[in-house]
């Protein structure tokens, strides 16, 4: 095999991958372009990444990476999720849905605790041992464990929950924050600790925020309502639902006037990148605009320069932005 063709296979793998520019892009087109061994290279290449990804969704390859075990006298019994990075990238490339992730089927005891943990540029479906279905956002670890006649789910980062409902046994997520507790409902929560707020959209149902710091020590939410609490200044606050607060959960990227380091630290998640802001001017710029999950940080980045006044050099893994000059 020449230096060449092993340069382009390479160059598959990164396009597969998703790391790819926009120039490298239209360089691998037009080389599979070329010719019919070319074009024969790059379809077998494909097929080897989408048989990896069926391995991995088998029973025997997933269990072998997806669960660690650990069983302890003193601490009980405890199964997490592994890091995935490349299979979960290859299985949403080529099933175009989510990584399903079935944790449990029989009923666990309160010495059972489950750790699910998404890299930064992955998300993650889960079905939980009580039947609840949980999607999880990049760079964001979910404990559940039954304790008390509760199901108690810790999250930290952000995740949209479907609850099983069970009357006898309340569903309760816990933040840094303040708790959430429901019977059966749809919402979402963001607890990110670097955003400065922790957030909870309602969808369907009802659900009882608990805090110190709430009137009465606690606020019942009504659907299509999202109850914000900053950081900052200590205060709720609660509106109407904006639907770009959930285009995350469909693989899309929605903002409206979201100010520039936040947006920064987003796509640091989603794409598993280091963004550097090297003008402290660009914090006090908003962004607004809406892109699907199918482009590259390049990509993105470029739509981004349409609208606002920056440019940007990339290192490795690493994304310079600097203020553009007038």
């Amino acid at each position: 095999m020449t230096d060449k063709t092993q340069k382009y296979l390479k160059l598959i793998d990164k396009y597969l991958d998703g790391m790819t520019s926009i120039q490298e892009e239209s360089d691998l087109l037009d080389w599979k372009k070329s010719s019919d061994l070319n074009k024969k290279i790059f379809n077998e290449r494909c097929l080897e990444y989408e048989s990896n990804a069926e391995k991995v969704e088998s029973n025997e390859s997933w269990e072998a990476f997806r669960y660690k075990y650990n069983n302890s006298d003193n601490k009980g019994k405890t199964k997490a999720l592994t890091t995935i990075y490349k299979y979960a990238a290859i299985i949403l490339l080529f099933v175009s849905i989510g990584l399903i992730v079935r944790l449990m089927n029989a009923p666990i005891s309160d010495s059972e605790v489950f750790v699910a943990e998404v890299p930064m540029g992955e998300k993650c479906n889960l079905k939980l041992p009580d039947g609840s279905e949980v999607k999880i956002n990049s760079d964001s670890k979910l404990t559940y464990q039954k304790h008390g006649g509760e199901r108690i789910a810790t999250l930290e980062g952000e995740a949209w929950f479907s609850v099983a409902k069970d009357k006898k046994h309340p569903f309760i997520v816990k933040t840094n924050e303040y708790d959430i507790e429901v019977l059966g409902t749809v919402f979402n929560v963001m607890a990110y600790s670097d955003y400065g707020r922790t957030e909870t959209s309602l969808i369907e149902g009802k659900v009882k925020i608990l805090s110190e710091r709430l009137p009465n020590k606690m606020y019942l939410l009504n659907p299509n309502q999202k109850l914000t609490y900053h950081h900052n200044n200590k205060n709720f606050n609660c509106r109407k639902i904006d639907k770009h607060d959930l285009s995350w959960k469909n693989n899309e990227f929605e903002f409206y006037r979201m100010p520039f380091d936040e947006l920064a630290r987003r796509l640091e998640r989603w794409y598993d990148v280091k963004i550097k802001l090297m003008n402290p001017e660009l914090k006090e710029l908003f962004y607004s605009g809406k892109f699907k999950n199918k482009e590259t940080i390049w990509q993105v980045l470029d739509i981004i320069k349409i609208s606002t006044p920056i440019t940007y050099r990339m290192e490795h893994r690493k994304v310079f932005i600097n203020l553009k000059k007038k």
